[in-house]
């Protein structure tokens, strides 16, 4: 194993970039058990970690953030399914703390980044892109934007991130102006009802959108029922001049919780006329669009007017 004590990797201390994918079996055997020790690479610029689950994992981590935060400039963690990810923290957490103390309402934002109730800790104040899937801005939201360094951040990306909504909506009310060159957002329909998603989430988007300075890229993927045009009528407002890329998706599914994931399918957006608008007053090099194709060939003007040759449509 790469982390076992007599591992080549821990005499290679000057590893400034690291990516791990693991899942639940990487604590199934002997030969799986060795734990991450990330602080030894005092030079780490960029961590992904996709699938981390283990309170070993949490552990690295954190102490990884508190030793080596200050020059981490690339963050990207994944936990799969947020309520899973707490429930194996918490019974490692447990298993070392006697008496047992009260559980942290948040442990991502409490353990990891070391915030609580007010604070404005900057334990990453180098970091530009970040991407997180699956954790919780519950309870912690703005903390947590300010230990991300959001306010510097030029790619941020938030995949089915409970109260991630939330999140969104109190950058607004605090009149933060946000860097980003790159913004991706995504919400699965099925979990929409445990998302802590407010109703009226196109009002928050697009106001969110409107305290983006210099967009480039927008991926959205969003449940139905959503009013598309007051999105878009927002990017066309704040980024017509800027904007190169962009992908609209929407899903639409009757299962609820994370089980039902698999269960949604596409759903179709209308061709409104901010969408015309915006193809059109925008210098976009690419774009994704769930649409129908009769929706796309009949749109007004034809497709083939707004982006030249498209070839391919009937």
């Amino acid at each position: 194993m790469i982390w076992s004590p007599s591992s080549p990797l821990k005499y290679q201390t000057r590893i400034n970039t690291i990516s791990l994918i693991t899942d639940a079996t990487c604590d199934s055997n002997i030969e799986t058990q060795s734990s991450v020790d990330l602080v030894q690479f005092t030079k780490l610029h960029s961590l992904t970690w996709k699938g981390l689950s283990r309170f070993e994992d949490f552990e690295s981590v954190r102490e990884s953030i508190t030793i080596n935060g200050k020059q981490m400039e690339s963050l990207t963690l994944d936990l799969i399914n947020w309520e899973k990810a707490k429930l194996n923290w918490m019974f490692g957490f447990y298993q070392g703390v006697r008496p047992h103390p009260k559980m942290p309402d948040n442990f991502f934002a409490s353990t990891l980044l070391g915030v609580e109730a007010g604070d404005k800790k900057e334990p990453l104040p180098s970091l530009v892109h970040l991407s997180l899937s699956a954790v919780s801005f519950k309870s912690l939201g703005m903390e947590m934007a300010c230990a991300l360094n959001m306010t510097r951040l030029h790619t941020l990306k938030l995949w089915n991130c409970p109260h991630s909504m939330r999140l969104l909506g109190t950058i607004v009310d605090s009149k933060w102006t946000m860097k980003l060159r790159t913004f991706e957002f995504v919400i699965f329909p099925a979990l929409y009802g445990i998302q802590g998603v407010v109703s009226g989430c196109e009002m928050v988007l697009s106001a969110f959108l409107s305290t983006i300075q210099g967009l480039e890229n927008l991926y959205l993927l969003l449940p139905r029922p959503l009013e598309w045009d007051i999105i878009m009528e927002s990017i066309l407002d704040n980024h017509h001049s800027t904007i190169r890329r962009l992908v609209t998706h929407e899903r639409t599914g009757n299962g609820f919780g994370e089980s039902a994931v698999g269960k949604s399918v596409d759903g179709k957006i209308a061709w409104y006329d901010e969408v015309e608008h915006l193809y059109q007053c925008t210098s976009l090099i690419a774009v994704g669009m769930c649409m129908s194709v009769s929706t796309l060939v009949w749109s007004r003007p034809p497709l083939a007017s707004v982006f030249g040759d498209v070839g391919g449509l009937p």
